[in-house]
């Protein structure tokens, strides 16, 4: 779990870029990439993510990711 100071410092210095989330289930490993995310509060911690076109796509990432209750979150940086 990640503590609501560390949470905060992260998510001043994220920057607009492509957004990866992925979680476990089994030996299988799920993901969607996003195009908006940002915190929505601390406590509890909670993001919020658009995920519209994996959605669309008839992805079950989105469900999968839900269910396992635990998550990644990952921004590519581009140079």
């Amino acid at each position: 779990m990640v503590s609501s100071d560390a949470f905060k410092q992260v998510m001043r210095r994220w920057a607009s870029t492509v957004t990866i989330i992925t979680t476990k289930a089994g030996d299988t490993i799920y993901g969607l990439t996003a195009t908006a995310f940002s915190s929505l509060s601390v406590k509890p911690l909670q993001i919020q993510v658009d995920q519209l076109a994996e959605l669309h796509a008839g992805r079950d990432d989105v469900r999968l990711i839900k269910r396992a209750g635990a998550y990644t979150v990952a921004g590519v940086a581009f140079s």
